[in-house]
């Protein structure tokens, strides 16, 4: 037997002795000479507890993190307050890649302990260091702050949440460093999105966008004309100043298609650390008329023991009333019931599935309008797949029984 596994079994029958026999803990009654030794077989226990976490002899418990919790019993009569020489810091321009620290200074302007119960910085690329803890009245403390300010570009603001025994509402301060970046070579903004535009009625305007593209290098920037991947999207470059500031303008093409349209655009810079520009361009169209969601979804057949209503929304984003005129199933089955909510602009639909029922392929449901654009919607049926004996979920993908829906099976908010 090697020594390691000598260890382990020697731990082990110590701590047996503890357990079942009381041996290392303390009788009630305890002559003065007798402590010295139960105090060792006390300790001898606890090493060979710690022996046994070494060499794997016995897996090691994980304790869950505790809330913050005060460790100040504060005397009647005794109340914290808390005030910081600027709950702001503005670190100024910085280039893209600087680690920035500062200390947050803080003073116990109230009668009783002070004590911070947590400092919780609003993303992990800010951290705290070792901040005092409990402040006396009239004392001061700080808070050392450290922001990895990464590869972007332009304004940037983080948040620090700090926890307090100052009762009520000032328990809670919230710090924040702010300031600005820069790169080499940077492009403001750093992407292009236009968000969500409806399909009809888009101006020159919602369709054009713009991005400074700024030299920060002591060389001049001799910048390539901009090369646009996918989408249905138009890049030109303008010169502002010559080598240094450059506006690129970006226009989306009509038609578009509906739902999610996206391209990137290259820029080669000339310049030896920042030598290709990246913009991603994205643009969501929505439909002029919308149904959410998407799909009818029906759970497995053995779960429908009775009636099952599904609630479904119309949408019609122009600025024009229409009407839906007609709801159709494929399965005469299934009961609906539409319910305007705003004249031409907003219906809920309810839909009621009967028991045991099972979604055959093909089936579908029609919504019938009068908008010169989407004159129908067609809602596919989905039939869930049932889980297995153990509760665990089938791994089968839900099954399709019917087409796409028309003008929304593109919609990535379903």
């Amino acid at each position: 037997m090697n020594k390691a596994a000598w260890i382990s079994v020697r731990a082990a029958l110590v701590l047996s002795l503890v357990v079942n026999f009381g041996f290392g803990q303390p009788p009630t009654n305890v002559e003065p000479g007798q402590k010295k030794q139960q105090d060792g077989g006390a300790a001898e226990a606890k090493e060979a507890a710690k022996r046994i976490s070494v060499h794997g002899g016995a897996p090691k418990q994980k304790i869950a993190p505790q809330p913050s919790e005060p460790t100040v019993v504060l005397k009647p009569g005794e109340v914290p307050a808390i005030k910081f020489d600027t709950p702001t810091f503005n670190f100024g321009r910085v280039r893209a890649g600087t680690d920035v620290t500062h200390d947050f200074w803080f003073t116990n302007t109230g009668t009783g302990p002070l004590e911070l119960l947590s400092v919780r910085p609003s993303c992990g690329c800010t951290t705290s260091g070792q901040y005092d803890r409990v402040v006396q009245p009239g004392q001061s403390g700080k808070i050392p702050i450290k922001l990895s300010t990464g590869h972007g570009a332009g304004p940037m603001t983080k948040s620090i949440s700090v926890q307090t025994n100052v009762p009520g509402e000032g328990a809670t301060v919230t710090l924040q460093v702010t300031g600005t970046l820069w790169q080499v070579v940077q492009a403001v903004p750093t992407n292009v999105n236009y968000s969500s535009l409806r399909a009809s009625g888009l101006t020159e305007e919602q369709l054009t966008k713009k991005v400074i593209i700024t030299n920060n290098d002591q060389a001049p920037m001799k910048p390539s004309e901009p090369k646009v991947s996918g989408g249905p999207f138009k890049a030109s470059l303008k010169t502002l100043t010559e080598g240094k500031e450059y506006e690129l303008t970006v226009v989306a093409q009509q038609p578009l298609s509906k739902g999610s349209n996206t391209a990137s655009i290259q820029i080669a810079t000339g310049n030896a650390e920042i030598p290709m520009l990246n913009i991603p361009v994205s643009l969501y169209v929505m439909s002029d008329v919308e149904i959410s969601p998407a799909q009818l979804q029906i759970p497995p057949t053995a779960t429908i023991l009775k009636p099952l209503d599904r609630m479904f929304f119309v949408r019609n984003y122009t600025d024009k009333p229409i009407q839906v005129k007609e709801v159709t199933t494929t399965n005469p089955a299934i009961k609906t019931q539409l319910t305007e909510l705003q004249a031409g602009t907003a219906w809920r639909l309810t839909v009621t599935l009967p028991e045991q029922y099972t979604a055959a392929a093909g089936e579908r449901m029609v919504l019938k309008t009068d908008s010169p654009t989407v004159p129908e919607l067609i809602v596919p049926f989905m039939q869930s797949s049932p889980t297995i004996a153990t509760g665990t979920p089938a791994k089968q993908a839900p099954r399709p029984a019917g087409v796409g829906v028309t003008n929304m099976s593109e919609n990535p908010r379903e």
